[in-house]
């Protein structure tokens, strides 16, 4: 593990407490577009603004310090979406 000067390791350097709040907040933006389409529709507006969290989150990610790390848990909040397709899935395979 490399470690800077002021004795943070790089992993700490790219995630911290930012990125976790940043990945909690991020989740309920991330699953709503799956939920809105089974309930039976989805709003233009709706995918605006989806669309913008992804550029957002996409363009923090390469700046530096707290901005980077929650564009990273912005990202981060965006695998819920294929991973609870997976757990919803393998639910109905084992119960058909």
């Amino acid at each position: 593990m490399v470690t800077t000067t002021s004795g943070e390791s790089d992993l700490e350097r790219r995630f911290g407490p930012a990125s976790f709040v940043a990945a909690l907040l991020n989740v309920p933006i991330a699953l709503s577009p799956a939920l809105l389409l089974m309930l039976g529709g989805i709003s233009y507006f709706f995918l605006f603004v989806v669309l913008l969290d992804l550029v957002v989150a996409f363009v923090l990610v390469f700046l530096r310090g707290r901005a980077g790390q929650i564009g990273r848990g912005m990202l981060i909040a965006w695998v819920t979406l294929p991973v609870m397709a997976v757990v919803i899935v393998g639910v109905v395979i084992v119960r058909a």
